[in-house]
């Protein structure tokens, strides 16, 4: 898969959570779940729990997290190289024109 594919499925993803992640969606079954309604929780505790949520999420997933950094590092790095290698390849071609 590429990267690009990557990137556009994980930001709908990242919208699909942010729209679940409110008194409306998972949140707030979770919280009815436990016995609070919406008047017992405020927006500001809702975005609290949205926080600590992705605090979790980062704590159980923090060496999968720092591998595709390293990964996405190292995609950056040899984009990097291909594009500087395309550049003398092209203007090596330009020299042996102008001789």
């Amino acid at each position: 898969m590429k990267r690009e594919d990557m990137d556009e499925i994980a930001e709908a993803c990242a919208e699909y959570f942010s729209a679940q992640m409110s008194l409306k969606g998972w949140l707030g079954k979770a919280l009815e779940e436990k016995g609070f309604g919406p008047a017992d929780v405020s927006e500001e505790d809702a975005h609290r729990i949205v926080l600590r949520t992705i605090m979790q999420l980062s704590d159980t997933w923090d060496d999968d997290i720092e591998a595709e950094e390293d990964d996405f590092d190292d995609d950056e790095e040899e984009d990097i190289e291909e594009e500087e290698e395309e550049e003398l390849g092209e203007t090596d071609g330009e020299d042996d024109d102008q001789l």
